[in-house]
């Protein structure tokens, strides 16, 4: 559905298959590394093998994708056309009719699962009502 400025729409977090993260397991543990550049030590050019190397590893072998999507499909996610852009967001009420709204926005980079240990305690309360 194409949506007019200022329209929304439910979003559904895509799905990855398991032949999808397999093929991702497997490109990612084939890579070829760079020889790194002598006497640099900074990312002046660019993200260094030694930071990126912990990354693609924790990708390849130890991230559980799933488990990850079934966290981000806990949460009703929304997207909205503001000024020619889709706009993801994250929309989840109270259950109490006094609580007062509250907005987050993140910056760049960045992504709103930057809130996610948050989400439901705002959303809930917590025990104290704090």
């Amino acid at each position: 559905m194409e949506l007019s400025e200022g329209e929304y729409e439910p979003f559904q977090v895509p799905d990855i298959t398991q032949d999808q993260i397999r093929l991702l397991q497997s490109r990612l543990n084939s890579t070829v590394w760079p020889n790194e550049l002598e006497n640099v030590h900074d990312w002046s050019y660019g993200a260094p093998a030694w930071a990126v190397r912990p990354l693609v590893e924790e990708w390849a072998n130890e991230f559980n994708w799933n488990e990850f999507l079934n966290e981000l499909d806990q949460w009703q996610h929304y997207r909205m056309k503001i000024d020619d852009l889709l706009i993801h967001y994250v929309h989840e009420p109270s259950s109490k009719s006094d609580a007062i709204p509250i907005v987050l926005v993140h910056g760049w980079p960045s992504t709103f699962y930057e809130f996610h240990k948050i989400i439901d305690s705002l959303r809930d309360g917590t025990d104290n009502n704090q």
